[in-house]
This record gives structure tokens, sequence and C-alpha cells, in this order.
């Protein structure tokens, strides 16, 4: 390991821990999700449940803040969960 400095290590880890994130942020973008596990289960609170019901303890044991379910909810009310 003659002339490899400290620096140079961490930069080789750096740039191999920033490339292996790219690659499998790509990989999920290529699989075409467009919503993750937690993400899909605040929205079957947002589909089942009315604006009073929201407020209270959501299921899937999410939680969010109420000025953004309350939102939300109106946004998809009228536009559609489509």
């Amino acid at each position: 390991m003659k002339g490899i400095t400290e620096k140079r290590i961490i930069k080789i880890l750096f740039a191999t821990t920033l490339l292996l994130g790219l690659v499998l942020r790509f990989y999920q973008y290529l699989m075409g999700r467009s919503l993750w596990d937690d993400e899909t289960h605040l929205a079957l609170n947002f589909m089942k449940y009315g604006f009073v019901r929201l407020l209270q303890p959501l299921d899937y044991i999410q939680a969010a803040p109420a000025l953004f379910i309350l939102l939300t909810k109106a946004m998809a009310e009228t536009f559609g969960y489509g």
C-alpha cells in the first residue's frame, strides 16, 4: 500500500459509497414504484377515512402533522386519488 495516503483512502471510500447509493437509487427508480411502503400506508388512511377520523390515530402505525393530513385529504378529494 505504498503511496496510498489516508486522504486517498477516504476519497475512494466516499466515491464507492456514493456510486453504490446512486446505483441502488437508480434501480428503485427503474422498478417504477410510485409510492414507498410508508407512503402507501398513509395513502390508505386518506382513502379509507374522512377528515375528522384522520385527526385520530391512524392505521398501519402512521403519523403525520394534522395540517399536512387535512391539506392532503382536501387535495385528494378535489383532484382524485389517481
